[in-house]
């Protein structure tokens, strides 16, 4: 870029200065000048671009012989030979050097369309990478549903001691499976600026409380000293922000402060800092460990996706590389920067300031989801619209092991037919299905008077801001993510066949 500047200012004050260069001072000497100049740029871009373009190759060639035949004539005067031809000598110079500065205006402008088609190559193949992630995303999360359901009908059955701790050992390893597929969507969401920030009401201390519950019993197992600090006055200080990502950061960087720990400590400090504004708040938060550390190489590329210290890191302490990655990019849609202190065999400081609007509402009474075993009203009749076989059969058994009654359609053709022969209380509707798509099915219901006021939640694998509320302009009530636990199946199904609830739509749940 720098180079094709000084190519266009070279260009502009050369074609302005040859039609007067006989006016000038020093008239013979300036067609000397020129030619250094023009042989000395022709020579930079010759080394830079020539091997990427064939184009620019015979462009220079030619633009590098016009210009020397055409300083023949002018040199020869210049030594005081043939100086009643000097003013044909001038013209003749003056015509090889506009004729070079063409040939150099054409591979310039060549030059950067090559740029400009490249950029929009590379911006594509972003795009396409960031398309198959999410797309893989949602492929994973189809049967990483099945697999939790599954595990969840296998905890309700009669198991010896060995089981429930087979059963446990798979729970945890479908968990960490749905959280790498989520890191990835992230990363997808954060690439492409689609990350959503919510904005609730939240303390400090309850993120912490939460991440000690997550991540305590491994820092134990490691026998590290985990400690979590608020320094300060403002614990219970009530803050409007995005709790879950602000959770997921602290996480991620816990989380890898612990696996590259063998002994010592692992230390979260949330100090308070200073604002002028009294409506909002501003910390500091800062993770330190006594791990293995970082190189200053290593440091240039840890931000990275799919990227860590080195090859023998993954083998040894296992990973995607994602976690700093998407921290650093939700860091950064916050408002802060994640930055990074470290020494090799010392271990690691990262740290980042982010500042919060300060809630002066009383916060509410928290209201406790419903348990697993709330019993069910008697009578209540369930649609479930789904093209997996596996999914509808697994769904099936859930809501009838939940006590409601179940009716199963394998597409939106069959589930207009089950309307119309059995009295359903509400229907949980899989959108991705082939023929007659969720949405479709839901304008066709829609459509009967009999059903405007029928309860209609969407199951899909996509996320939240992937389906960009399309389901409610559709006609739906609800939406619930893949894969979900039976708590949420069961309170979303009791929260919308309670006709006592006069609201038309419910807070979505990922």
């Amino acid at each position: 870029p720098y180079l094709d500047k000084v190519a266009v200012y070279l260009l502009v004050i050369m074609i302005s200065i040859t039609p007067f260069i006989s006016y000038l001072p020093y008239s013979n000497s300036w067609p000397l000048v020129m030619t250094a100049i023009v042989l000395i740029t022709l020579t930079a871009f010759s080394v830079f671009t020539i091997r990427k373009s064939p184009f620019a190759k015979v462009n220079f060639l030619l633009a590098f012989i016009t210009t020397i035949i055409s300083a023949v004539p002018i040199t020869i005067c210049s030594f005081g030979l043939f100086l009643d031809k000097i003013e044909i000598a001038l013209d003749v110079y003056n015509i090889g050097v506009l004729c070079a500065t063409i040939l150099m205006s054409f591979t310039l402008a060549e030059h950067n369309r090559q740029l400009r088609v490249q950029a929009t190559h590379a911006t594509m193949e972003n795009k396409a990478k960031d398309s198959f992630l999410a797309t893989m995303s949602h492929e994973l999360r189809t049967p990483m549903h099945t697999t939790t359901s599954i595990i969840h009908l296998l905890k309700d059955t009669p198991l010896s001691e060995q089981q429930k701790n087979y059963t446990n050992k798979l729970e945890t390893s479908a968990k960490h499976m749905l959280g790498l597929i989520n890191s990835v969507l992230d990363l997808s969401r954060s690439k492409s600026n689609e990350l959503k920030l919510e904005q609730q009401p939240f303390k400090l201390k309850d993120i912490l409380i939460e991440i000690n519950q997550i991540i305590g019993e491994e820092a134990i197992k490691k026998r590290l000293s985990l400690k979590l600090i608020i320094n300060g006055e403002k614990k219970d200080q009530v803050l409007i922000g995005d709790m879950m990502r602000l959770k997921q950061i602290l996480l991620n960087l816990l989380s890898n402060a612990i696996k590259f720990t063998w002994a010592g400590e692992v230390t979260l400090i949330i100090n308070p800092l200073n604002n002028s504004k009294k409506n909002l708040a501003t910390f500091q938060f800062t993770t330190t460990d006594t791990g293995i550390g970082i190189s200053n190489s290593q440091k240039k590329r840890i931000f990275e996706a799919f990227s860590q210290a080195d090859s023998d890191t993954t083998r040894k302490y296992g990973g995607s590389g994602l976690g700093l990655a998407i921290s650093s990019q939700i860091i950064k849609h916050m408002g802060g920067t994640l930055q990074l202190e470290s020494t090799i065999d010392q271990g690691s400081r990262f740290f980042f300031t982010l500042t919060f609007p300060v809630s002066h509402f009383v916060e509410p009474e928290i209201t406790h989801p419903l348990e697993y075993s709330t019993p069910v009203p008697d009578n209540i009749c369930i649609l479930l619209v789904e093209d997996d076989n596996l999914n509808r059969m697994l769904g099936y058994e859930l809501l009838t092991m939940m006590g409601f009654t179940c009716v199963t359609a394998c597409d939106g053709q069959d589930a207009l037919k089950q309307l119309l022969k059995h009295p359903i209380d509400l229907i949980f509707m899989d959108i991705s299905m082939p023929k007659m798509d969720g949405y479709e099915t839901t304008l066709k219901i829609r459509e009967n008077p009999q059903y405007n006021s029928l309860p209609i939640i969407a199951l899909t694998a996509h996320s939240i801001e992937a389906e960009k509320g399309h389901h409610l302009v559709v006609g739906m009530n609800d939406l619930l993510c893949k894969p979900f636990d039976p708590d949420t199946l069961k309170e979303k199904a009791l929260f919308w066949v309670n006709k006592d609830k006069a609201i038309t739509t419910a807070p979505l749940t990922q």
